[in-house]
C-alpha cells in the first residue's frame, strides 16, 4: 500500500500541537529537536500544498476572464496585487 499524503489541514493541527508542547512543557533537549524536525517538515509540506492551491486559483481565474489579463491573481494572505 502507498503512504497516504497528509491533508494539509491535519499536517497543520499536528504542527500546531507540535508548537504547544514545545512551548508548554519541559522536554528532553533531543525530543525538542526532533520535535522541531518534524515540524519543519509539516512546514515544508505545508507551503508546498499551499502553493499548489495558489497555482489551481490563479488557472482558474484565469479561465473564467475573457481577457487574462484581466484575472486577479490572488495573494493567500487576503491581498490582492
Amino acid at each position: 500500500m502507498s503512504k497516504k499524503k497528509p491533508v494539509f489541514e491535519e499536517s497543520l493541527s499536528e504542527l500546531e500541537k507540535l508548537v504547544g508542547r514545545l512551548e508548554s512543557e519541559e522536554i528532553p533537549l533531543a525530543e525538542a529537536i526532533a520535535a522541531f524536525e518534524k515540524g519543519q517538515n509539516l512546514i515544508k509540506a505545508c507551503e508546498g500544498q499551499l502553493q499548489e492551491a495558489e497555482q489551481v486559483v490563479k488557472q482558474l481565474l484565469q479561465g473564467t476572464a475573457e481577457d487574462p489579463k484581466e484575472a486577479q491573481e490572488i495573494d493567500f494572505e487576503g491581498h490582492f496585487f
